[in-house]
């Protein structure tokens, strides 16, 4: 049912300013039905929307990891879109705002097709981990690695902590030996790489 929405002028604008080899053979409905896989995993109790407290792992699912200011940037801009379909009637909870999947795709695939943002690196990835575990054990606690990620400048709010909490107590793939409280970080990396809940570090580790 998405598909027969017409091109907002900005997703008109980003896809005439690509490279001719680009346009040629370019799947408007193949990014389309990736949109809506990602954003139908966090619908809200109302069809076609997501809080835009979920917005984090909708666009981590995509492939690539916006800076902290970034992130906030774009859903401001979701948010506060011209044409916005969220209503008033529709934002009922105080705490965190709506964001419809047509402000969501308006906003967002100028910026896929733009290559906007650094995707997520592997080898990176693992620089950073490697730069926590100072033993070389090539395995974390899983508490101490969730503070650390709620402490930092793009730090975890309270539902990204408890997620990720929640995520490495429960998935037995990262589990290390006899160690309960630990998580195999290698594991961790390659599972969530191209997957959702994609956690970035910034420790100030060079590329």
């Amino acid at each position: 049912m998405f598909l027969n929405v017409t091109l907002g002028a900005s997703l008109r604008e980003a896809i005439t300013a690509l490279p001719i080899e680009r346009r040629i053979g370019f799947d408007l409905k193949k990014i389309y039905q990736q949109l809506i896989e990602s954003f139908h995993t966090y619908e809200s109790h109302l069809s076609n929307f997501v809080f835009d407290r979920d917005m984090h792992n909708i666009i981590y699912s995509l492939g690539f990891v916006p800076t902290h200011n970034e992130m906030n940037d774009l859903i401001l801009a979701m948010r506060f879109h011209p044409r916005s379909r969220t209503s008033e009637r529709e934002e009922i909870d105080v705490e965190h705002h709506l964001i419809h999947f047509y402000d969501f795709v308006d906003i967002i695939i100028p910026k896929l097709l733009n290559n906007d943002y650094e995707p997520a690196d592997e080898q990176y990835l693992l620089k950073c981990f490697k730069k926590l575990d100072q033993n070389n054990k090539n395995y974390l606690h899983k508490k101490l690695f969730v503070q650390t990620m709620s402490t930092m400048e793009d730090a975890l709010d309270k539902n990204e902590s408890e997620d990720l909490l929640n995520f490495l107590v429960k998935n037995e793939n990262l589990s290390t030996g006899n160690l309960p409280d630990f998580f195999d970080y290698k594991r961790y990396i390659k599972h969530l790489l191209p997957q959702r809940h994609l956690i970035y570090l910034d420790l100030g580790v060079a590329k």
